[in-house]
């Protein structure tokens, strides 16, 4: 059974191109885009989003690929704001019991007078690949920084794992990991909507290509539509809303051959 289940996962995971590596959490703008976002700090995005002027954040978030309880993710965060240096937490896991990869990350963000922004994060990666293999991992860096283009336009870059690290399981082989850069832009067009684009990079993988429309249709709801490219078009759609400094948002993703990815998020500033 074990090698049934880890079987479909390769095939799955050979086929899709998805937002981000199966073990790192989408952010909750359209199309899982973070770095060029400056209004809200989502877990292993872009580290120089955790600019908001909320004293305390926190988040808890759960995502599930193409209906597959072994691609599912849960995601929790915590941020803490002050006029020196902003710092947050975060923790997601990826698997189920015969197979998992763990983050955990500390950010610290500064805001340079509303025109510059810059973040590190230290994540610890690990990964447990069952009984034989045992469990191993390491330390990743990741870095970004915001620039405010005007008024109406942010330029956003970030990286996950710049140096390209890897782990050792049992036996001296190699498990590669993700190494990522991100580059995107927030225009904000319109008083109420925003227009976000992204290209990405994985070293040792494929480009991918994603924007979207974000609309503020009132106070207290956001509407979000968009798509990325990668291997396949994937369309991309979702709804959020906050009521005093509560909120929730709902994303879904449609891959033309593996189905729906879903992603919930709660959140609560004050």
């Amino acid at each position: 059974m074990r090698r049934y289940v880890l079987a479909i996962l390769l095939i799955v995971s050979k086929v899709a191109y998805c937002q981000s590596p199966d073990f790192l959490p989408s952010g909750v703008h359209i199309a899982g885009i973070s770095s060029a976002v400056t209004d809200s700090w989502s877990a292993f995005g872009n580290p120089a989003s955790l600019v908001q002027r909320t004293r305390w954040q926190f988040a808890i978030q759960y995502e599930n690929r193409y209906m597959l309880k072994q691609f599912s993710s849960e995601t929790a965060q915590l941020a803490f704001c002050n006029k020196y240096v902003n710092v947050g937490v975060c923790v997601t896991h990826f698997g189920y019991k015969h197979y998992g990869e763990v983050v955990a990350g500390i950010v610290f963000a500064h805001d340079f007078g509303g025109r510059f922004s810059m973040g590190l994060q230290a994540n610890y990666y690990g990964a447990y690949m069952g009984k034989e293999d045992g469990y191993c991992g390491t330390v990743v860096p990741q870095l970004g920084f915001t620039v405010a283009l005007g008024r109406k336009v942010t330029l956003g870059f970030e990286t996950f794992n710049p140096f390209m690290q890897h782990i050792r399981v049992k036996g001296g082989a190699k498990k590669q990991l993700p190494s990522i850069y991100k580059l995107g832009v927030d225009y904000r067009f319109y008083e109420h909507f925003s227009w976000l684009t992204e290209l990405s990079k994985d070293l040792r993988g494929e480009w991918r290509v994603a924007t979207g429309i974000e609309w503020q249709a009132v106070d207290m709801l956001r509407v979000k539509a968009g798509l990325y490219a990668g291997r396949y078009f994937v369309a991309c759609m979702g709804v959020g809303m906050n009521f005093k400094g509560f909120g929730f948002d709902i994303n879904a993703d449609v891959h033309p051959i593996l189905g729906v990815c879903l992603q919930g998020n709660v959140h609560y500033a004050f």
